[in-house]
């Protein structure tokens, strides 16, 4: 498995555990809306460095379903990605 920072440089497995432990570097974007909340984070793995999900917002009593996926290359288009799924949910809900 490789690891990867948000700027998509190579990291080690110890540089990995430290960032994924820290919140606010994990979160790009998070957007809640009263029916989806939108969540864009680094995930920083060879086949993932970025991912956006959209959850439904009800809560039941076992978890959030996901409803939408995306992965990304880059901060950038997860950014754009994100701004996207917005865009894309609520104009089909």
């Amino acid at each position: 498995m490789k690891y990867f920072n948000r700027l998509g440089q190579k990291i080690n497995y110890n540089q990995y555990i430290k960032l994924n432990t820290n919140k606010k570097y994990k979160i790009i974007e998070q957007t809640n809306t009263k029916k989806y909340l939108f969540s864009t984070v680094w995930i920083g793995l060879d086949n993932c460095i970025f991912e956006t999900m959209v959850f439904n917002n009800i809560k039941n009593k076992t978890a959030f379903a996901d409803i939408y996926c995306e992965r990304y290359k880059t901060e950038r288009a997860s950014k754009i990605g994100h701004t996207k799924s917005i865009y894309t949910i609520l104009l089909k809900g």
